[in-house]
């Protein structure tokens, strides 16, 4: 028997097991549709172009399935308290499948995680956007590189902050790890609220080599945060970076 009938069939076994059910509501799916057919029409989809914070940011392009509200914004809260392998299939599925859509030409060749506090990974045991980048790198076949980045210290909780404190606060946070960097890389996290870790993050990232960072994201926040270099004058920008 080959491998892939091998993997069909104990693909069939475990869905008997632990049948797929909707990631957002629990309902029974099929493991092709992460979103059963109930919830997918009243989901917060975001369009192309529509998340306000993209600009003036060092990342190069931005992708994002979902605003976060509602019913994702619960499914991704509880997601960040138990880090279940199947949701985290799911919500890679539908993050691959926006990148996709957007950038459908691009050749990635990388993906990197956002790193997350040391107080976090030891509370919850895992840093839920590297099991999402994990599971995107394996669907695009591009190395995931978990260690690519490093959190310097334990800033001040970033939703707490304006958004000009955010940008400040995430700049100093983050550097560049292990390994150099060539091409365009896939930027991961789970949540895009003003750009102010993705901005620092990409800063990062280009200083190990990177021609172009694209941003990817599970949701980005609805609300208008306002982008915190939009009524900075351009020597003030470039002090921010």
């Amino acid at each position: 028997m080959g491998k892939d009938n091998r993997r069909g069939l104990w693909s069939r076994f475990l869905d008997a097991l632990f049948p797929p059910r909707c990631v957002f509501c629990g309902r029974l799916t099929t493991r092709e549709e992460p979103s059963c057919p109930r919830c997918r029409p009243y989901l917060p989809w975001l369009g192309e172009g529509e998340w306000d914070n993209a600009r003036y940011q060092a990342f190069d392009g931005f992708c994002a399935p979902f605003y976060y509200e509602g019913r994702v914004q619960r499914a991704i809260l509880g997601f960040k308290d138990t880090g279940r392998d199947w949701e985290a299939d799911c919500f890679a599925s539908l993050m691959v499948d926006a990148l996709k859509r957007a950038y459908p030409e691009e050749a990635f060749t990388a993906a990197v995680p956002v790193p997350t506090t040391m107080e976090k990974l030891m509370k919850r045991g895992f840093n839920q956007t590297e099991l999402l980048s994990r599971r995107v790198a394996e669907a695009l076949r591009i190395p995931n590189l978990p260690h690519a980045l490093l959190r310097l210290e334990e800033t001040r909780t970033q939703h707490h902050l304006s958004a000009l404190g955010r940008r400040l606060n995430a700049v100093s946070s983050y550097r560049s790890g292990e390994g150099k960097l060539e091409g365009s890389v896939l930027l991961i996290d789970d949540v895009a609220t003003t750009g102010a870790t993705l901005h620092a993050c990409a800063l990062a990232l280009k200083e190990m080599g990177a021609q172009r960072v694209v941003a990817l994201t599970l949701a980005a926040t609805l609300k208008k945060t306002g982008n915190p270099v939009e009524k900075l004058d351009k020597n003030r920008y470039n002090d921010l970076l």
